[in-house]
């Protein structure tokens, strides 16, 4: 991935590392520029700012920044932890209940990024006396309380609306509490020197996905559009494969063919636009002709059939794959069956279950890497956010999509929409990207129009040409 479809999420030591590659001084200068003109960004209604900073690093950038908005007419007010409450303009912060009466926007400027052995009675105290205010709250960095490494909350803090990252992200914002507490992200860039400094992850942007998106020919038909094969559905889950070869279909692929495993009669509820058939073991030769990706495992459910049928697959095909659900349950007893460059898609549920029996030793992440090294293919891990590991690169999240797309065949929809790019010619690492990526806009959109609430899986799938319109939007 090129560097302007990812940012950089750094480790506390690595950020100190980071910083470290500028002066105090200058970075203090460039963080009260960026600051400033973020949080005027991030206060349309221009409401008066109380800025509560405490004694460390994040309270120097936050305090000089209040000053710079101060001279260019905001209103702000600056108040300080003890030790602090000397500098001048600023006042105690025992002081600032009565500030917090009146509608305002708080800066939280309180707790350097590992803040556990800072988190005393003062802090603990202003966090609740803002909690209870319930005044929009904007977080420098990271909110305080929140460990900048792990996202561990080390006590009850409010949520913020959201949260200024200074030319970086801190990888507490994507774990746990920190997840959960940071809000909206807001980019203020930096300018540093150039640096050896290895980020712990790459986050996907947004800009520039319309270059992943696959070349249209005017000339092309349906196979060269992308023909796709899917092992899905079985008596009862047939719905599964209907999200999935309905989802690819709506991401563009030209033809897809699905081999259920269930009676004939079954065959019919597709899409009009769906070959749907019974699984045959004697004809799966001839059905690979012309197909350019394949997907197995929604709704295939775990049949001795369903065994052989992937098995048989397996063993037969050589091109773009996509493995999911059930098909990832019979994985861990042919693990060598995996092929190079196939992409894995499970749910913290099923990567556990997987990696168990293939890599016991060592966290989640750290597993799933090893594995996607190893075999050289792309996992998956879907959640809130999803992690991209790939083969000996640093690994990729996203941080997008709708809490509402936490229901019933969103992940059978997924694999249409991944399987059915690669069947358009992208590589492993661009369908899983951009897939993951359209995947979450048109879950975003579907709660826009359904609410998170009322969202279902098939809400997803209907608003994937709506989430096209704004990614080429975003391409003009």
């Amino acid at each position: 991935m090129g560097a302007s479809l990812t940012a950089d999420v750094y480790s506390i030591k690595s950020w100190a590392t980071l910083q470290a590659t500028l002066c105090r001084e200058e970075f203090v200068d460039q963080a009260a520029f960026a600051l400033a003109g973020s949080i005027i960004r991030c206060n349309p209604n221009n409401l008066p700012l109380v800025f509560a900073i405490g004694r460390g690093e994040k309270g120097a950038w936050t305090r000089a920044a209040c000053f710079l908005l101060k001279k260019r007419g905001e209103k702000a007010e600056l108040f300080a932890l003890a030790g602090f409450s000397s500098e001048r303009n600023a006042r105690p912060l025992s002081a600032h209940r009565s500030a917090l009466s009146s509608p305002c926007l708080v800066i939280d400027a309180l707790l350097d990024m590992n803040s556990a052995s800072s988190f005393g009675k003062e802090e603990r105290e202003a966090l609740q006396v803002i909690a209870k205010s319930q005044a929009a709250t904007l977080a420098i960095h990271l909110p305080s309380g929140i460990d900048g490494d792990t996202g561990k909350a080390f006590f009850p803090l409010p949520k913020v609306v959201g949260t200024i990252c200074l030319g970086a992200y801190l990888q507490g914002l994507f774990f746990g509490e920190g997840y959960e507490y940071s809000g909206a992200l807001y980019f203020a860039p930096l300018e540093f020197p150039p640096h050896t400094v290895q980020p712990s992850y790459k986050l996907l942007k947004e800009e520039g996905m319309a270059r992943l998106l696959p070349q249209v020919r005017k000339s092309r038909h349906k196979y060269e559009a992308g023909a796709l094969l899917g092992l899905a559905g079985s008596p009862s889950m047939m719905g599964a494969a209907h999200l999935a070869s309905k989802a690819a279909l709506r991401t563009g692929a030209g033809l897809v063919r699905i081999l259920h495993l269930a009676s004939a009669p079954l065959s019919t509820g597709f899409a009009d636009e769906v070959i749907a058939s019974p699984y045959q073991e004697n004809g799966i030769v001839g059905i690979f002709q012309r197909m350019k990706a394949l997907f197995c495992g929604p709704g295939m459910g775990r049949s001795s059939l369903a065994r052989e049928a992937l098995f048989s697959l397996l063993k037969a095909w050589s091109g773009p794959i996509v493995l999911d659900a059930d098909a990832l349950f019979f994985l861990r007893e042919e693990i060598a069956l995996l092929p190079k460059e196939a992409i894995l898609t499970p749910h913290r549920g099923e990567a556990e279950a997987l990696l168990e029996g293939i890599s016991p030793e060592g966290s989640l992440h750290a597993r799933a890497q090893s594995l996607a090294s190893e075999h050289s293919i792309y996992f998956v891990l879907k959640g809130a956010p999803t992690w991209i590991f790939s083969p000996g690169k640093i690994p990729l999240l996203l941080a997008r999509g709708s809490a509402g797309a936490a229901t019933a065949g969103a992940g059978d929809v997924l694999t249409g929409i991944i399987s059915s790019l690669l069947a358009q010619g992208a590589s492993s690492l661009e369908a899983a990207c951009l897939g993951l990526f359209l995947h979450a806009l048109a879950s975003e959109i579907s709660a826009e129009r359904k609410t998170v609430y009322g969202m279902i899986a098939s809400d997803i799938l209907e608003a994937i040409p709506s989430a096209y319109q704004r990614v080429l939007g975003d391409s003009s």
